[in-house]
């Protein structure tokens, strides 16, 4: 008996990514897309996004200028993806990078 080996946290990693591009394409100049990650600090700003083996995901980002990295097995995932007003239209939007972390070897 053989079977694909499925890989769910490289699956809602490319969900998360495709659900991200089609709202930011649809923002107008005033808008912008608030991102809330459950478990996350209230004052959390995501940058990233990443995933390692199977069932882990990675989201980078930073509160008070600290680095900050929220690890979650794709069984507890939940993403809160929100069209909001832009309080300030000068400073550009923040861009959030998807990757995968390296394998060890």
């Amino acid at each position: 008996m053989s079977y694909e080996f499925y890989n769910a946290a490289e699956k809602i990693h490319q969900d998360l990514r495709e659900e991200i591009a089609e709202l930011q394409d649809s923002l107008s100049g005033d808008e912008g897309l608030e991102i809330v990650i459950s478990g996350s600090p209230s004052d959390f700003i995501l940058t990233g996004i990443g995933y390692s083996g199977p069932d882990l995901l990675v989201f980078y980002g930073h509160c008070d200028k600290r680095e900050v990295r929220i690890l979650q097995h794709v069984s507890q995932v939940n993403v809160c993806l929100k069209i909001v007003k832009r309080k300030n239209t000068d400073i550009p939007r923040v861009t959030i990078d998807f990757f995968v972390l390296p394998e060890d070897e």
